[in-house]
């Protein structure tokens, strides 16, 4: 979905987000929309911030999980906590971690592994297999309880049946 502006001759100035170039005053069609106002703000929104959204039900609802998405990615980003720390999410951090996992138990990887903290301020010793082990599921359950959360708000909106059901999705997370 885009943002445009388009001028009503009613209604002044107003933000649409839609899913084509709107040609139809959103707040009312029966208003006259001034020839060659329309202006596209910003392509491929992730959410409504005071827009008129001008959308059927399943594009709003689409926006609404674009919403959700941008919000998981957030959570995922603030990382993990184990023993008192804070371990990065990201993607590499997860190969990392994953990579590590997988081969916890070869002779050749020695502990301690150290391992740094998101903000790398500080490190972590890991000092065995079962301590990387418990590291490696904490990451993973993190990241799985913030996909699965999302997940449950979008079964949510994708049950909705009206915009107004839509909108009492809150997203607390």
């Amino acid at each position: 979905m885009d943002k445009y502006k388009i001028y009503c001759e009613t209604d002044g100035w107003i933000e649409v987000i839609a899913s084509s170039e709107p040609t139809q005053c959103p707040i009312n069609n029966g208003h006259e929309v001034r020839e060659n106002s329309l202006t596209l703000l910003e392509q491929d929104v992730k959410e409504n911030i005071d827009s008129y959204l001008d959308l059927n039900l399943e594009d709003y609802k689409k926006l609404r999980y674009k919403e959700i998405d941008a919000r998981t990615v957030e959570l995922i980003d603030q990382g993990y906590v184990y023993k008192t720390k804070i371990f990065s999410l990201s993607s590499n951090a997860q190969t990392n971690i994953l990579a590590l996992d997988s081969t916890r138990d070869e002779p050749s990887l020695t502990y301690p592994i150290i391992y740094n903290t998101i903000d790398d301020n500080e490190s972590y010793s890991i000092i065995d297999s079962t301590d990387l082990h418990n590291m490696y599921m904490t990451a993973l359950g993190t990241k799985k309880i913030h996909l699965d959360s999302g997940t449950n708000l979008k079964n949510s909106i994708r049950d909705a049946v009206s915009e107004e059901a839509v909108d009492s999705i809150i997203d607390n997370r």
